[in-house]
């Protein structure tokens, strides 16, 4: 129950490091094509969807980083994994620890729909951002 809490934290945490990554692959072509767009003619579409596709792949590494920020999660301790009141009664003691690893699986789990939210608005914006490069791109040759 706890394992499969942490495997869902690792591959959140999996697919923010690589959204990062690919932020960071957009945001360096669109530099090259700022760079290699500024020797065509004038206009007005190709330079704002430049601009705006820059900083939705920003926005993108933004929450892909805040997503995979370490953030606490509760976990077992000492005193309530062998509690003193508890070691008499061996079932009691049983249903104390599923109380506790419960509290530890919440934990986990408000961690990790955290996590998907960022991830899911790091998606969107790095879906936008490759949709704005493709039109900046493409806009000076058919304009």
């Amino acid at each position: 129950m706890v394992n499969e809490s942490l495997d869902t934290l690792h591959r959140l945490d999996a697919k923010g490091y690589a959204i990062a990554g690919y932020s960071g692959a957009t945001f360096a072509a669109l530099v090259s094509v700022a760079a290699f767009a500024k020797n065509i003619g004038p206009g007005t579409i190709w330079p704002i969807a430049l601009i705006l596709a820059a900083l939705a792949a920003l926005i993108a590494a933004a929450f892909s980083l805040t997503a995979i920020k370490f953030r606490p999660v509760d976990w077992f301790s000492p005193n309530e994994w062998l509690k003193g009141d508890c070691l008499d009664d061996p079932s009691f003691l049983r249903r104390y620890h599923i109380l506790c690893m419960y509290g530890v699986q919440q934990s986990q789990r408000d961690r990790a729909f955290d996590k998907i939210h960022k991830v899911k608005w790091a998606v969107r914006a790095l879906v936008a951002s490759g949709f704005l490069l493709c039109i900046s791109v493409a806009a000076p040759f058919f304009l």
